[in-house]
């Protein structure tokens, strides 16, 4: 039956007022995402895709994926986007949200070692300003040269993926089992930590291997990749963008939830199969990237 006032087989106008407008774009997406059309882990329309398809201002584009975001109903992924969550009971991602937050080193228990020599104590306290971090220059697709710096820690862990890392290794869905060996670089001197490096891999992929063990493993990740699994790492696809740390990664690089870092996150493919997503993390006040030899051909 039609709505009183409404003539049949005719679509109500769309709102004008703004707050409505918004509301009804957000509705339509959460629609979409439980019809399955969005499933969780996948990209959701971009600020200028939901400015096309329903006639609005960037202000009501961006107003959307912020409410979608602080609902729970997606994740912001810096410059590529937002991705889709199984809802705002998404228990999955929640579950790996709160380890990552409760494993986040304090001074009284600091991160896991590694078999290399035991740093002090006091390494692991707050920077002091009389000890600036140093200004590092990383390029686009390496890392900051192992000559300036020291793995201070590594731990691995057994963790259920976050929706992100479930789409990156074409996993299931949000909370199949991961692997995540997580390394804590410091400066030369090994006092101030200047990078923080996850690599999550399928569980079941690695289980019982050298990979899923906290014991240092030498040369290059591809190399170690293709060494463990024996598969070749044959292709590799990075982003690149800037947000602020969650509890996590504040804590192991001795800043606020306020300050803001820059993200790498990268997956290594073998013949178009993903072998891990690993994401590398510096802080930004200290941090640059370069695109060096890059082509405009």
């Amino acid at each position: 039956m039609a709505a009183l006032g409404q003539t049949p087989g005719v679509s109500p106008p769309e709102p004008t007022d703004p707050t409505l407008r918004w509301r009804a774009v957000y509705d339509q997406i959460v629609r979409d995402i439980l019809a399955g059309q969005h499933p969780p882990g996948s990209l959701l329309p971009s600020n200028a895709q939901i400015q096309q398809q329903w006639n609005v201002s960037s202000t009501t584009s961006r107003r959307v994926l912020a409410e979608l975001s602080e609902a729970g109903w997606a994740i912001s992924q810096g410059t590529r986007g937002y991705i889709a969550t199984a809802g705002p009971h998404d228990a999955h991602y929640q579950m790996g949200q709160e380890i990552r937050d409760t494993q986040a080193p304090t001074i009284a228990d600091p991160p896991a070692r590694s078999s290399q020599p035991p740093l002090a104590q006091p390494r692991y306290q707050a920077v002091s300003p009389a000890l600036p971090r140093p200004q590092h220059t990383v390029p686009l697709a390496g890392h900051i040269p192992t000559l300036l710096t020291t793995v201070a820690s590594t731990s691995v862990q057994a963790e259920p993926a976050p929706a992100d890392v479930a789409y990156a290794l074409r996993l299931p869905g949000p909370g199949a089992p991961v692997i995540v060996r997580r390394h804590v670089v410091a400066d030369s001197t090994g006092v101030i930590p200047v990078e923080l490096w996850a690599a999550y891999l399928d569980a079941q992929r690695v289980a019982d291997g050298p990979l899923s063990k906290p014991d240092h493993i030498p040369g290059t990740w591809p190399d170690a990749l293709t060494a463990h699994t024996g598969l070749p790492v044959t292709a590799a696809s990075s982003q690149v963008y800037a947000r602020r740390p969650d509890a996590y990664e504040a804590a192991t690089l001795h800043l606020t939830t306020a300050d803001i870092v820059l993200v790498r996150t990268t997956t290594l493919l073998s013949r178009d199969e993903p072998l891990s997503y690993s994401v590398n993390v510096w802080p930004a006040d200290s941090t640059r990237i370069t695109a060096e030899r890059y082509s405009l051909d």
